[in-house]
C-alpha cells in the first residue's frame, strides 16, 4: 500500500475550496491524504473571505435536510484551517501562475493512488481545462474533481478519458450543493474501506490504458493550444 490514498492541494482560498476541505476534515478524510492549504486569500475582489462566505450562508438558510444541518453545525464550530504546506510546495505568486502551477514533485504522484482537485472556477459557468488537470494528465495520476458543471464533460469533448470506474461521475452534472460535495467526499470516503482498498489494487492496472491514452493525447495537443487556451483564462480570472 501506498503511504497516501490522496493527493490535494490548496492555494488560493475560495469559498468552495473551503467547503470541500471542510468536507473532507468533517468525514475524517484528511489523514489519508498529502493535502496542503496554503493559507492565500486573493486580493482579486471576485474572491471574498471564505469563512465569512460561509457564515453567511448558514445564517441565510434554514430548509436544511438532517446531513446539512448537521455538517454546518460541525463547521460553525470549527470555522478555521490551519495553514498546511506539503514539502516541496512552493508557490511563487508574483510569478505566471501557469509556469508555478505546474510544477509537481513526483513523489507527490509516486505516494498517492488519486488526485482530488478543486479548479479555478465552480457552478453555472463555461468549463475551463486548467494546469490542475493537465499536469495530472501528463503524469497519469487519476482524479476527481469539484468544478465548474460538466467539467469532465467538457474533458471528453476535448479527447481525454476520465475514471468512471474509480467514481460515480455523476456529480459531473450536479449543480453546486451540498449533495454534490457530499458524493465526492463520500466516493473518497469509500476508497478508506477494505472494500475500497481491494477495488483501487484491482483497478489501477485496468486504468492504465486510460492513463497512457490521455497522456499521449496531450503530448499531441500543439503545445500553443494548451498554453494559450489556459492564458487567456488566467487573463480573464
Amino acid at each position: 500500500m501506498l503511504p497516501y490514498l490522496f493527493l490535494y492541494f490548496n492555494n488560493r482560498v475560495t469559498y468552495y475550496r473551503y467547503r470541500l476541505y471542510k468536507h473532507l476534515e468533517y468525514k475524517n478524510l484528511l489523514q489519508y491524504g498529502m493535502y496542503s492549504w496554503n493559507g492565500w486569500i486573493s486580493n482579486n475582489t471576485t474572491f471574498s473571505n471564505p469563512i465569512d462566505d460561509f457564515c453567511s450562508f448558514a445564517q441565510n438558510n434554514r430548509n436544511l435536510n438532517n446531513e446539512e444541518e448537521k455538517f454546518i453545525n460541525y463547521v460553525m464550530s470549527n470555522l478555521d484551517i490551519k495553514v498546511t504546506r506539503i514539502k516541496n510546495d512552493v508557490i511563487n505568486l508574483t510569478s505566471d501562475p501557469l509556469v508555478e502551477g505546474s510544477k509537481i514533485d513526483l513523489d507527490w504522484i509516486a505516494n498517492t493512488y488519486f488526485s482530488v482537485v478543486t479548479e479555478t472556477h465552480v457552478g453555472e459557468v463555461p468549463s475551463h481545462v486548467t494546469e490542475k488537470i493537465y499536469k495530472l494528465i501528463f503524469c497519469c495520476h487519476p482524479f476527481i474533481v469539484i468544478g465548474p458543471r460538466y467539467h469532465l464533460a467538457t474533458l471528453h469533448r476535448y479527447g481525454f478519458k476520465t475514471f468512471p470506474e474509480l467514481f460515480d461521475e455523476s456529480y459531473d452534472s450536479m449543480p453546486e450543493s451540498f449533495e454534490k460535495y457530499n458524493l465526492v467526499s463520500d466516493q473518497i470516503k469509500f476508497y478508506t474501506t477494505d472494500e475500497g482498498k481491494r477495488k483501487l489494487k484491482h483497478m489501477l492496472p485496468i486504468l492504465r490504458n486510460t492513463l497512457e491514452h490521455n497522456r499521449n493525447h496531450l503530448l499531441s495537443l500543439s503545445s500553443d493550444d494548451v498554453w494559450n487556451s489556459l492564458e487567456n483564462l488566467y487573463k480573464n480570472n
